[in-house]
């Protein structure tokens, strides 16, 4: 027997789950992007681009899987949301100061280029997190919003 879902809060929340799972998608697809196609052409040392190209391919994946809690409206995505953006938002931050102090080509890039992606990542990420927290806020009595 299926539930009875006539009315449920998280699916009927003015698209905001399919917006953060689209650019959470975005941001799946930059991560894979970078760490299985720039990464190995750039010319790492060894140790350097194998865990680059790891780490990448993990957080690029769990961008996915992200994508389909979110479609799913399952209750653990939005915090995955999160830590994703949290952790990206780390590294393109480390990557902003690199290139600002030492004038370092980041994965090959130009300074502009690579100043011009890695803000572009923070702010979707940034609208990614903000959008998947909006559609599983839960209603109080009073009428606010609040997360659960």
């Amino acid at each position: 027997m299926t539930p009875d879902r006539t009315w449920d809060p998280i699916r009927f929340q003015r698209g905001t789950r399919g917006f953060a799972a689209f650019i959470t998608a975005l941001n799946g697809f930059a991560v894979l992007g970078a760490s299985l196609v720039v990464a190995p052409a750039v010319g790492l040392p060894d140790p350097l681009a194998a865990w680059v190209i790891i780490l990448g391919t993990v957080a690029g994946i769990a961008h996915f899987v992200a994508v389909v809690g979110l479609i799913r409206a399952r209750d653990w995505a939005p915090d995955l949301v999160s830590y994703l953006a949290a952790a990206g938002i780390g590294v393109s931050v480390f990557a902003l100061l690199m290139i600002a102090r030492a004038g370092e080509a980041v994965l090959g890039a130009a300074d502009a280029s690579a100043i011009g992606f890695f803000t572009w990542m923070i702010v979707t990420w940034l609208v990614a997190m903000r959008f998947a927290r909006k559609a599983y806020a839960r209603p109080v009595v009073g009428g606010s919003f609040a997360t659960a």
